[in-house]
Formats: C-alpha cells, sequence, structure tokens
C-alpha cells in the first residue's frame, strides 16, 4: 500500500476539527485509528485504511483510489445516524463538500461514500453497554502532487 497517512491525518484534522461533529462524540478526542483504546468512552468513530489501488490509465496515471472505512461506535442508533451524516456532509467531495483535502504530497479531489451498514450490537463487558456499530466505506481519488 502507498503511504498515505498525511492523508488520513488530513480527514482526521476536517473531522475533529468540526465544533457540530464533536459534540455528537464523548470528546474531541474520540476519532481512533483502527484499534481504540480499552477504555475509549462512546459514542467514537475509528478510521482505517483497507487498501489503495493505483490507477494505470492514461487519463489518470498517477492517482490512488485507496478505499477507508469509517466505524461509528454508540450506544444509540439515532446517534450513529446522526454522527454518519455529520461526516457524509464534512466529507463527500465535490457533491456535498466542494474542498478538496489538500496535504503536502497529495491532493484529494474526490471523496465518496460507496455504503453504510449496521455491522452488529456487541456487549462491553466491563460495564454492561451495548454498543451498535455503524460501519461507513469511503473511496478516495487521491493524487500525487
Amino acid at each position: 500500500m502507498a503511504d498515505l497517512s498525511e492523508v488520513w491525518k488530513g480527514i482526521r484534522d476536517i473531522l475533529v476539527g468540526d465544533a457540530t461533529l464533536v459534540a455528537l462524540l464523548a470528546t474531541s478526542s474520540s476519532v481512533y485509528e483502527r484499534d481504540p483504546p480499552i477504555n475509549a468512552a462512546f459514542p467514537m468513530l475509528t478510521v482505517w485504511q483497507i487498501d489503495d489501488s493505483p490507477n494505470m490509465r492514461l487519463d489518470g496515471y498517477g492517482e490512488f483510489f485507496p478505499s477507508f472505512q469509517i466505524d461509528v461506535w454508540s450506544t444509540s442508533p439515532r446517534t450513529n445516524e446522526q454522527i454518519k451524516e455529520r461526516v457524509t456532509q464534512l466529507l463527500d467531495i465535490p457533491r456535498i463538500n466542494s474542498d478538496q483535502i489538500s496535504t503536502t504530497n497529495y491532493n484529494v479531489t474526490r471523496l465518496q461514500r460507496e455504503n453504510a451498514r449496521f455491522v452488529g450490537t456487541v456487549e462491553i463487558e466491563a460495564d454492561g453497554k451495548r454498543v451498535r456499530h455503524l460501519a461507513t466505506t469511503w473511496v478516495a481519488t487521491v493524487k500525487e502532487n
């Protein structure tokens, strides 16, 4: 996989920099990479890269089409939906949000949610909370500068 860590940091910065989303989450630091800390508060988000795919077409040479997943973890189905919709408003480029994500080495010109699915409910052993897991899959168009 390509090292797109600064792209993922740019996406995370957008999420944690939004006052509306932060108000829906447990804390402003409730956006984690794939494995959150054991004592993380709910609701929270996890973001992780699934894969990347270089574009070999002549018209898109140098582009990558990485896919990643944003998981919403909450004790309330309504909160899951609110968080999912706010994330979509912030990240769906260019359909909803016209601003691209620019980093030192990359430009993200397209970012769209492919799907959202309810994965299931898990019970947290320590306190008996039942946490609902909503997974959203995203695909980006990333071009190197």
